[in-house]
């Protein structure tokens, strides 16, 4: 997004979503961050003192609750995970600069975005094509290393 930080584009990425999700009903949603410090910021918020650019990225997103909260009706959530176990939001990120000129929203499958979502819900095996330098590594064998190990 353009004029934002990396910081400001990812709230704004999490307000959208909740936007979407009150949208649509959705009472149970859960938003994961890989970044740890906008995670622990959007918790500890209250008790630290916010930059002048995280000040409207925040407000925000504090607004968006404040103003839909309905104590009981529906459950808001966000974690934070490794970015290794969120390759999807990466994934869609790359496809999306590549092949996509505007935001819209679809239905049904891009690229391998199933793929990548099952792989995050521990669904699916590492594709062996993909990742076989990170299983056996990357190291180079000598000669003799490899005499060894076969006899």
């Amino acid at each position: 997004m353009q004029g934002l930080n990396e910081e400001q584009a990812t709230m704004a990425g999490i307000q959208a979503a909740c936007i979407e999700a009150i949208k649509k009903g959705w009472n149970h949603t859960h938003a994961e961050v890989s970044e740890r410090n906008i995670y622990e910021t959007i918790l500890m918020q209250e008790h630290i003192g916010l930059r002048e650019n995280q000040v409207e990225a925040y407000g925000a997103f504090n607004t968006i609750h404040v103003n839909n909260h309905k104590e009981g009706s529906y459950d808001r959530f966000i974690s934070c995970v490794p970015a290794r176990m969120n390759v999807t939001v990466e994934y869609l990120a790359i496809y999306g600069m590549n092949n996509v000129t505007e935001l819209s929203e679809f239905e049904g499958d891009v690229g391998d975005l199933l793929y990548f979502l099952n792989r995050d819900m521990g669904l699916a095996l590492p594709r062996p094509i993909r990742e076989t330098a990170t299983l056996l590594g990357d190291s180079k064998t000598t000669k003799k290393e490899e005499e060894s190990f076969w006899h």
